[in-house]
């Protein structure tokens, strides 16, 4: 928009500059009427005009009215223009086409029927900035009378890429003004005004259309007004007007004001006396209102969000946004809350050459608190009065070392049960990380040192270790093959508790120390590869007050050896007219590490970890430095890909494999544990379907042949059509693997289900469904339902998930409590949009949902 006022500021001082050639048609005046004259006229000295008439001889051919300045009401129709079918200017004075005229019907935004598309600029040089174009004009009829240049019938003017069009046109030339009447269309790129009368200053280059109507093809802004005025190069002033950015066929909502103002340079809008309709009904007054026309950034009330739950009640927050710099912003936020009281909540963002910044909370004052709740109150009565929320968000890079800060605290453990947010897991958060980290890197060497410590807000679980702090530095692989490559990766961590020993509790605290130093020699080849690795692991602790007796410094260190073989073997073939590359990959995998005696040394952060296909062909089977495993083992897998030679895409990919064990693995988390004596592991099999680009088709199954029992499986199908419509299906299965209240053992059997789909070209229905096969209740339940054009979308979405369960003391049934939440997300095309928890929720809970955004 910007760009197109500045061409018409020039476009109406170029009047006044060039010559003005003016072709009349064949058709006689009297008076002082000209046909076939020609007149050539410059301004001359103080701006005024030198005209001299030309006369044109029977032999000369006379300039035609350019395809691109002919009015569509007055060409003939021919049977081309039939098949086109398209609309005359009368017939549609804003540019729009529908879907089915469109050639390329993609433009079409969600929920539209169609697009802006300016007829093609066909006229002589359309394609040239007006400033290196000559000014070309044409009309039925020409006259001068003194200072006056008068054009009437048909009038066309154009240079370069702008276009006029009216039924008459009069330049005075002792005042330098352009008087244009009947019927005004003034075309740039990206912009339409219609008119009725348009009176342009020449010296000031100010313009006013009356009884006028505007379009910017590029952003659908659109408006009218009895008088649109023009002061500067990016702004339009609208005069008891109304603004939409609404497409013709959809009306749904505008705004109708005394006085509209549209910045371009800074995208947003402001208008006085401000009425919003929705439909022909008003249903806002403001004396006073802006509003965004484009994504920039401005001051000023964000839409309120809405929502109601079962514990809260109402609900609505009035965001205000502050602007504050173009690298730092603010958002203040009042939230009502029915049940509860009024909270605010705040966020700063700042960005800057070093990183970026968000600092944000929230503060309440609960009226649910009381000092002493009754027995039928307590489970809904918060633990105290004032209730309050700290983030602190940093990542950036200083001379550089690298820097991140990830700190989140609570008032209390209820903080995020009882005031629902806008991220599902961070609700479903149980332990709130702070931490900061500062690193450095470059191509030989990682290094990292944090401090870290949680926030844990579940009753039920311990607190976990403070990192104060932790120091890790890590050896980059180089890659390069047929070469030794260097191996390090050591960790210094001091570990803290809360309820360490020293305090009267009874974590063990202190300090451990990690290195794992060797080598390893990778050679590769386009049929396989071989790569064998050396290490040496050593681990140590220096461990704060314990028992009589206990050993304060416990200490192993031990070598391992790994050898990695593969083979890769590829054969085509044709299936269904598609030529396709079926390769087979077998794969050899020993691993052997000595055994260490490691009773009795302390548990910090090592796990098990959960077996599967990629846990064959690992160097060790926990997570975390407590523990050095012992090994000596066979991993033998083989891997089948399908791949598709048009577009390389792996059709089907098949995975199987098992790890033999030579001797029974000693080393175990607990200081009780008994020895891993089986001889076997069970047989992993993964399996991925990818028949189209938009399907997907996974399964995985643990196969204890032992007993001969399927000790763990699943699958999952995400299915995603051309026209939005999305399928999510899974299931899984684990034995023995969920620990109940009543501290027994249960198999894990879970459903999962989500869908969207489209009902119609606006409307579309989602949900998700989490059901637990076993206890055989309802884990998530989401439904909801939108419409969506391009002029406004709107969302109703009802969620119920389960709030806290705990186990009767009567009869030792569980006790599952559930809350649910109606949420709603309303957004005015052009305006702005009315909350974003819908579209959070749907994020979270719909695998592939992000897509449609």
């Amino acid at each position: 928009m910007a760009e197109t006022k500045h061409h018409t500021k020039k476009f109406a001082r170029r009047l006044l500059s060039v010559a003005l050639v003016i072709s009349p048609a064949p058709a006689i005046a009297a008076g002082s009427v000209y046909p076939h004259q020609q007149w050539a006229c410059t301004t001359a000295d103080q701006g005024q005009w030198s005209c001299q008439q030309q006369n044109i001889t029977s032999g000369q051919p006379q300039l035609p009215l350019p395809l691109g300045l002919q009015r569509p009401r007055d060409r003939q129709s021919t049977p081309t223009d039939a098949k086109k079918n398209t609309p005359s200017e009368t017939q549609n004075p804003w540019d729009w086409v529908s879907k089915a005229q469109l050639a390329d019907p993609s433009r079409c935004q969600t929920g539209c029927d169609g697009a802006y598309q300016a007829p093609n600029a066909d006229w002589p040089d359309a394609d040239k900035d007006p400033d290196q174009a000559s000014l070309r004009a044409t009309a039925n009829n020409s006259e001068i009378e003194g200072d006056v240049v008068s054009l009437t019938g048909n009038v066309a003017v154009s240079q370069g890429s702008r276009q006029l069009l009216a039924d008459k046109a009069r330049l005075d030339r002792s005042t330098n003004e352009l008087l244009i009447e009947g019927d005004v269309a003034i075309r740039e790129p990206g912009l339409l005004i219609r008119a009725d009368e348009a009176q342009i200053d020449m010296n000031t280059s100010l313009g006013v259309f009356t009884n006028a109507r505007f379009l910017q093809h590029d952003r659908g802004i659109r408006g009218n007004a009895s008088k649109i005025r023009r002061d500067s190069e990016l702004t339009i002033d609208l005069e008891n007007g109304s603004y939409t950015q609404c497409t013709p066929d959809d009306e749904s909502w505008y705004i109708k004001a005394d006085e509209i103002h549209i910045d371009n340079e800074e995208g947003w809008g402001s208008a006085k006396g401000a009425r919003l309709h929705v439909s022909t009904v008003p249903i806002f007054y403001t004396p006073y209102i802006t509003f965004p026309i484009d994504d920039r950034r401005k001051t000023g009330f964000l839409f309120p969000t809405l929502s109601s739950s079962k514990e809260n009640g109402f609900e609505l927050t009035t965001p205000y946004y502050l602007n504050l710099a173009p690298n730092y912003d603010a958002t203040i936020a009042p939230r009502y809350i029915e049940n509860r009281g009024m909270m605010l909540e705040a966020e700063l963002r700042q960005k800057s050459r070093f990183g970026e910044w968000a600092i944000g909370g929230a503060q309440l004052k609960d009226d649910l608190f009381t000092e002493t709740p009754s027995p039928e109150s307590e489970e809904d009565t918060p633990s105290q009065e004032n209730r309050w929320l700290g983030n602190i968000q940093q990542a950036g890079n200083i001379l550089g070392l690298s820097t991140r800060i990830d700190y989140s605290k609570v008032s209390d453990n209820d903080f995020f049960k009882d005031l629902s947010t806008n991220s599902l897991e961070l609700k479903r958060n149980r332990h709130l990380n702070q931490q900061a980290t500062l690193g450095y890197r470059d191509d030989n060497w990682q290094v990292e040192l944090t401090a870290q410590d949680h926030q844990t807000i579940d009753d039920l679980l311990n607190s976990q270790y403070q990192l104060m702090p932790q120091l890790s530095i890590e050896r980059n692989n180089s890659g390069v093959n047929f070469e030794t490559e260097w191996l390090l990766n050591a960790e210094f961590t001091s570990f803290q508790h809360d309820q360490s020993i020293d305090d009267g509790g009874s974590f063990v605290t202190g300090d451990r120390n990690f290195v794992e130093a060797g080598l390893s020699y990778p050679m590769r080849w386009a049929a396989g590869f071989i790569v064998p690795s050396a290490k040496i692991r050593s681990l140590s602790y220096d461990l704060d007050e314990l028992s009589a007796g206990d050993d304060t410094s416990p200490s192993a260190s031990t070598p391992l050896v790994t050898l990695d073989m593969g083979l890769i073997f590829e054969r085509t073939g044709t299936f269904s007219g598609s030529s396709f590359t079926q390769t087979l990959e077998p794969r050899l995998f020993y691993f052997y590490s000595d055994y260490d005696d490691q009773i009795g040394n302390p548990n910090f952060d090592t796990k098990e970890l959960d077996f599967s296909y990629s846990q064959l062909f690992r160097d060790s089977r926990f997570s975390g430095n407590d523990r050095l495993d012992d090994a000596n083992q066979t991993s033998v897998g083989i891997t089948s890909r399908f791949i598709n030679n048009d577009d390389g895409r792996e059709i089907i990919t098949l995975s199987i494999g098992q790890i033999f064990y030579l001797e029974d693995r000693r080393v175990q988390l607990g200081s009780s544990a008994f020895e891993d004596t089986v001889s076997n592991s069970n047989i992993a099999t993964e399996i991925q379907i990818q028949p189209s680009d938009n399907t997907w088709l996974t399964t995985s199954l643990l196969w204890n042949s032992r007993t001969d029992t399927i000790d763990e499986g699943g699958f999952g199908v995400h299915y995603q059509t051309n026209n939005s419509s999305l399928y999510n299906l899974g299931y899984r299965f684990r034995r023995d693997s969920v620990r109940t209240l009543g501290n027994t053992r249960r198999d894990l059997s879970q459903a999962d289900a989500s869908i969207v789909l489209p009902i119609t070209d606006r409307w579309s229905v989602f949900g998700r469904y989490r059901y637990d096969i076993e206890e055989q209740y309802a884990l998530d339940e989401m439904v909801g339902v939108q419409y969506d054009d391009c002029c406004w979308m709107v969302r109703l979405l009802y969620q119920q998930s389960v709030d806290d369960q705990y186990a009767n003391e009567l009869n030792d049934q569980i006790i599952v409590e559930r809350d649910y939440a109606f949420v709603l997300e309303f957004q005015l095309k052009g305006l702005g949009s009315l909350g974003n928890k819908a579209e959070s929720f749907l994020r979270e809970s719909i695998l592939g949902y992000e897509d449609f955004e």
